[in-house]
């Protein structure tokens, strides 16, 4: 089991311009979210909603963008093949993935924005079902 660990460890290697389009597409995200659901900023407000985006969305980006990339950057600087690299980086990217959202969703006080915005969410989708079926005129 020692040898497989050994074989699959590397120190990733996250390259600076990796932060800023890390920082770029959260940014975006947060940014298109409050402008395009105006009922959840109602409900919310515009600073939580953005906050509780970029707590959904951080995780998943982390792992494709910084974490992903940093295990393949490293894999191929230490010489091997194309393929063998992109599998070992989306093994690492798909753990820090899960690892990421299970504490996101399971420690305050990230976990108290996600509730809010499941909240949220639920009441627009209420609202829309209910005008779409005409419970509402």
């Amino acid at each position: 089991m020692t040898d497989l660990w050994a074989n699959i460890w590397v120190e990733p290697v996250i390259l600076e311009s990796r932060w800023w389009i890390f920082a770029a597409a959260l940014a975006f995200s947060m940014i298109l979210t409050v402008a395009i659901s105006p009922g959840r900023r109602r409900y919310m407000g515009a600073l939580k909603l953005a906050a509780a985006q970029g707590t959904q969305v951080m995780a998943p980006l982390a792992g494709v963008i910084l974490v992903r990339s940093g295990f393949r950057h490293a894999y191929a600087m230490e010489g091997r093949g194309f393929w063998e690299s992109m599998w070992l980086s989306l093994l690492w990217g798909f753990g820090f993935i899960v690892a990421g959202q299970i504490a996101v969703r399971t420690i305050p006080p990230t976990s108290w924005l996600l509730r809010d915005l499941r909240d949220a969410n639920r009441a627009v989708w209420k609202a829309r079902l209910g005008r779409i079926l005409g419970g509402r005129r």
